[in-house]
């Protein structure tokens, strides 16, 4: 006669919740970690990998023509690779657990290889306020492509990153670039505008491998000189001309110049305010008839930004 037992419902519950606790105890881990954590190329590298198995047995397998030295322990060992002269660098390891019913397991880390070449395209030597232009930066060669984030900054400020999903191919030498576009200003002048590349190496880490920078230089020149006070002048009487830049910047270096015949004048250059330059000379006229002075602006350190100028034809009056 068979004989039968009921089981209560919260000997069924610790029935249960003890099968999945023994579950979880019977796995293993495995852990592999690089130092450095992304490498350059042609520099060294140690990769480690350490199990939590207690009696395991660890192989790994490299591409073919790595060289590397190795020390091992009873859940452990570590390569060392002298230099990592290839692009698609993998770390594999696998551990068959003889303790755990020679349960296998694998992991495999893909090392970031990269070098520190990065190149900016240079602006015009002095930018134009109220332009647009563009900065582009050209990154190092990283692989997996998507591990590389570009960063444009202002200062300290960052304006643009850029970083790409594709990972790429390790034979195919394709770099990120980034192109910040923005209207130059006044303020630009003697800003440092830096490109930034690092690496993502895993947990929100990021490794900078590489940078360049660029200073700017901006200028304002947007009216010609305007001449002041174009009283009659008589022949052999010394008169005062006077002739006035506004709205410009840098200020200090705008050069004025008032000229007759293709010979400057002597004259003297004062400042009103920030960005206003005054350039009056005395002259004196020898005859009599139409006559033509010139006065030419300019920025003398900037030969690229051309010069404005405006002319007084003055007819004096007959010398009596």
């Amino acid at each position: 006669m068979m004989d039968f037992r009921l089981i209560s419902p919260v000997e069924c519950l610790w029935l249960f919740t003890f099968s999945i606790v023994t579950a979880i105890v019977t796995g293993f881990e495995i852990r592999i970690n690089t130092d450095p954590s992304a490498v350059e190329f042609g520099d060294s590298l140690e990769v480690n990998c350490t199990t939590t198995c207690t009696d395991p047995i660890i192989n790994v397998e490299y591409k073919p023509g790595t060289q590397h030295h190795r020390t091992t322990g009873s859940n452990w060992f570590t390569d060392y690779f002298p230099t990592v002269h290839t692009w698609d660098f993998a770390a594999p390891c696998t551990v068959t657990c003889k303790s755990e019913s020679s349960q296998l397991k694998e992991e495999k880390m893909v090392v970031t290889v990269y070098n520190r070449e990065i190149s900016i395209t240079s602006p015009p030597e002095v930018l134009e306020a109220n332009r647009t232009y563009s900065l582009e930066c050209l990154g190092p060669r990283v692989y997996p492509n998507n591990k590389l984030i570009l960063t444009w900054l202002r200062g300290s400020e960052i304006v643009q990153s850029n970083s790409t999903g594709e990972q790429g191919y390790p034979d195919e030498d394709k770099r990120l670039r980034n192109v910040f576009s923005f209207t130059a200003s006044v303020s630009d002048d003697g800003q440092v505008y830096t490109c930034s590349a690092e690496v993502d190496s895993g947990s929100s880490d990021r490794k900078l491998i590489a940078n360049s920078s660029v200073t700017l230089q901006t200028h304002s020149f947007m009216d010609p000189p305007r001449i002041l006070d174009k009283r009659s002048i008589e022949v052999k009487r010394e008169a005062t001309l006077t002739c006035e830049v506004s709205n410009v910047y840098p200020a200090e270096k705008m050069r004025v110049r008032w000229s007759q015949d293709g010979k400057e004048l002597n004259s003297t250059t004062s400042r009103p305010n920030s960005n206003t330059v005054r350039e009056t000379a005395a002259w004196t006229p020898q005859v009599s008839g139409l006559t033509e002075v010139v006065c030419t602006a300019d920025f003398e350190e900037y030969p690229s930004v051309p010069p404005k100028n405006n002319t007084i034809f003055i007819m004096p009056p007959s010398f009596q």
